[in-house]
């Protein structure tokens, strides 16, 4: 697992300054009096920038973008998470896509960057194939947890094993990690990227200003309170947080050290006894 380096945080599309504090004390080591100090002026800032309504922009993916990604949007884990849902590949304009995501993390925008270089724009937004990157550890008892930096993986199959009537059962679990498109939600007139936060600064970065996505329909549960992002007022209000406020250096950004977070899946033997109906 990679060193965590630093990360942009707009600072400025924080309501108040205890939300910004708090956001800020869960992602890094940066002090809150600092936080809170600097608020002000990036609030300041925000507001007075360009206005963060842009009207979406969105437009069929051509044919042969659909046909490259035929088969990644043949996935099983894929089509599981899009299930009773309306989605389509859709063509949409980086500049007016608004983020729910306070925070990047400068050294994973470069090295999706220098990806983007090495296999094109298609491959860095849809990647075919992910890595399992974890470590099992032993937290006590009928356990085991595995320990990642991020929560990407999901658990695809679970299968048990008997080589004969009286020998052990084994228990396999199979993780893969989740299909990582470039998902993007409406909401209402707008659009807000739901998976894709860094790669879409990446692309933005070196030139792109238009990208496929996967375009949903945005439900309830989409925008549910949640401490690592902004809140859903924020994304409906004027001046919403784009992902493009994310790419430079800014009055209503600070860039911060990023404090070494971890991912943890816990699988646990329970052994209870409970009554057959017949």
């Amino acid at each position: 697992m990679g060193e965590i380096g630093r990360g942009r945080l707009l600072l400025g599309a924080f309501p108040t300054a205890e939300a910004a504090v708090a956001f800020a004390d869960r992602v890094s080591a940066a002090p809150a009096a600092e936080v809170a100090r600097l608020w002000s002026r990036a609030r300041e800032a925000f507001l007075s920038s360009a206005n963060g309504a842009v009207e979406p922009q969105e437009a069929d993916a051509d044919a042969g973008t659909l046909e490259t990604l035929a088969e990644a949007l043949d996935a099983s884990l894929f089509r599981s998470s899009v299930e009773g849902r309306s989605w389509r590949v859709a063509s949409v304009a980086v500049e007016s896509l608004a983020t729910s995501q306070p925070l990047v993390q400068l050294a994973r925008v470069a090295a999706l960057s220098r990806r983007m270089g090495e296999d094109g724009l298609l491959r860095m937004l849809f990647p075919s194939r992910g890595s399992v990157d974890a470590r099992v550890e032993a937290p006590g008892g009928a356990s085991i947890a595995l320990v990642t930096e991020r929560a990407d993986l999901a658990v695809s199959k679970i299968e048990a094993r008997q080589a004969d009537a009286t020998g052990p059962i084994e228990v396999v679990f199979r993780l893969e990690p989740r299909p990582n498109y470039l998902t993007v939600l409406r909401l209402g007139t707008r659009l807000v990227v739901r998976n894709g936060n860094h790669r879409l600064v990446a692309a933005w970065s070196r030139g792109v200003r238009r990208v496929p996505c996967v375009l949903l329909d945005a439900d309830e549960e989409s925008f549910a309170e949640r401490p690592d992002r902004f809140a859903p007022d924020a994304l409906r209000g004027r001046r919403a947080p784009r992902i493009v406020d994310l790419v430079e250096p800014s009055d209503a950004s600070v860039d911060i050290e990023l404090a070494a977070r971890k991912h943890v899946t816990v699988f646990r033997a329970e052994q209870r006894w409970s009554r057959e109906e017949r």
